[in-house]
């Protein structure tokens, strides 16, 4: 049996292991792009040196990421690229004009550029779904196997299990460690506002860290989880057959078989090759039209959900020594709580303490110790930062529409909605978190938020939802399929009927494990 999978994401990934499991091998086609050879260069020399042995231009170009100081909140780079935002390829698509959020054609897709954040979703949040939280039980644990994890035994057990045992938690810095035990003594773990925080559980090998401070560009010592490394591992395995430097087009159905339409990135060559299932985990943008391209639905408008993010400060009364960059960089803490009088979806919050992003947007050379620097010392020292957000139903939409180009191309057009307005819940978050402040010696300046664009972080998805009966040619079934379809099942966060304030990563490789253990074959 042939089986292709469009993608090699997460969800992609996730979904060739499944399958592994039931001892089907399947062929990834890919774009597969790379981090450009002399940034690679640089990441494995760095790598073979202590971090007391980095100069500074070394720091400067592994960390660079121009937009800091010049937009509310920067895109996440690379090791100083930005090789993973698939804007302009000659062979591309999709029309994502900044600052819109844009599709990945990285191999092993978003996952080299995230923050490493991960949590289950809770059952509140996914009710209207046509699958419970019990039906994923099984694929989080599957999952979660093979992912190295730093958390902590803390009250975010309450609503949101580890689905693991092996944890080894990060050292966290003075000022993390503090503020957690000033909540702890804060936490509600019942009733309809419950109020849970904990240390931020993050895919991390404690034992590659070296505590070098630029997470936030990558890992040169590769202790922070991504999937591009496990593409080399399957493949080896003998798990998948990999095929980059191929962009699919479309795909076509019949009684037997799916053909793949592809062209080379290289030559533009075409490829058209028939399996007998084809499993679409592009990305939620990607897959998105190349499922509009199949089924010829132009001048049609999808909606893509967000889940809208912001960036609220933490002034702490108590001033702690900026221990950066010995320290890890990515999320310390996760704050989830409800607001009963907003609804009764969950609210996430990842606090980081300062950081090379805090420093640049502040004007503070990260590197030196300069007269700016110290001047802002005694603020930046009591300066914690919540990155929150929103379920979708908060948040508000992009639209998508495929059209014909003037060429022949079917084009994916995108356009920022602004319903419903994200305003109002935000501030709403801030004035809720405002007591626990004060409770804990600090407070939130809510006129300092910073709101993201419509889907920012890239927590984006919905476009082709689950129902139980789906209705249109827009909506899959349980297993991802669209009405049309027999042989084509969709896996990645578009078929997610809705987004959780919560981290996606997992929630989407484990849905995407879910389908594999469930579809069923032609013997």
């Amino acid at each position: 049996m042939r089986v292709a999978i469009i993608g090699s994401g997460p969800a992609g990934i996730a979904y060739a292991k499944a399958l592994a499991r039931r001892g089907v091998v399947p062929t990834i086609i890919d774009v597969g792009e790379s981090l450009p050879a002399p940034r690679q260069a640089l990441v494995d020399r760095l790598a073979s040196l202590p971090p007391e042995q980095w100069n500074d231009a070394d720091r400067d170009k592994i960390s660079d990421n121009p937009m800091l100081g010049r937009v509310r909140i920067p895109q996440k780079m690379v090791f100083g690229s930005d090789f993973h935002f698939a804007r302009e390829r000659a062979f591309g698509c999709t029309v994502s004009r900044p600052p819109l959020p844009t599709a990945t054609f990285a191999r092993g897709g978003y996952s080299v550029a995230w923050g490493a954040a991960v949590l289950p979703a809770y059952r509140s949040d996914i009710a209207s779904w046509p699958i419970a939280n019990e039906d994923l039980e099984d694929s989080y644990r599957r999952v979660m196997a093979d992912i190295p994890l730093s958390a902590a035994r803390d009250a975010l057990e309450h609503d949101f299990p580890l689905y693991t045992s092996d944890t080894t938690p990060l050292p966290l810095t003075n000022d993390a460690r503090e503020l957690l035990a000033d909540l702890d003594r804060l936490v509600v773990k019942g009733g309809s506002a419950p109020f849970l925080c904990g240390q931020a559980r993050l895919a991390v090998d404690a034992a590659k860290c070296r505590n070098c401070g630029t997470c936030l560009s990558g890992c040169v010592y590769g202790a922070i989880y991504s999937l591009e490394p496990e593409i080399d591992v399957v493949e080896k395995q003998g798990k998948i057959i990999y095929r980059p430097g191929l962009y699919v087009e479309k795909f076509e159905e019949d009684a037997d078989g799916v053909f793949v339409l592809a062209r080379s990135t290289k030559t533009n060559e075409p490829l058209k090759e028939k399996f007998d299932y084809v499993f679409l985990a592009a990305g939620t943008i990607e897959t998105t039209r190349i499922a509009l391209t199949s089924l010829g639905l132009y001048d049609q408008t999808v909606l893509m959900e967000t889940s809208q993010k912001f960036v609220l400060p933490f002034l702490r009364l108590k001033r702690s020594a900026l221990e950066w960059p010995k320290a890890v960089a990515l999320a310390s803490l996760f704050l989830d709580f409800k607001m009963p009088d907003l609804s009764d979806k969950w609210v996430h919050a990842q606090v980081s303490t300062t950081n090379d992003y805090v420093l640049k947007s502040l004007g503070v050379p990260p590197w030196h110790d300069t007269v700016r620097r110290r001047l802002l010392a005694p603020f930046f020292e009591r300066l914690l930062v919540l990155w929150c957000g929103l379920h979708s139903d908060h948040s508000p939409g992009i639209a998508l529409e495929l059209e014909k180009s003037k060429d022949g191309r079917s084009m994916l057009n995108m356009r920022a909605l602004s319903e419903p307005d994200p305003g109002p819940a935000a501030r709403h978050v801030a004035r809720h978190l405002a007591p626990f402040a004060r409770q804990c010696r600090g407070m939130i300046p809510a006129w300092a938020m910073r709101m993201s664009t419509a889907g920012g972080g890239n927590h984006i998805g919905a476009t082709l939802p689950m129902r139980e009966r789906p209705r249109g040619s827009q909506e899959t079934d349980r297993l991802g399929r669209l009405a049309p379809y027999k042989r084509t099942h969709i896996v990645d966060g578009s078929v997610l009927p809705s987004l959780p304030s919560t981290t996606l990563a997992l929630l989407q490789m484990a849905n995407a494990d879910r389908i594999a253990s469930n579809v069923q074959f032609d013997s």
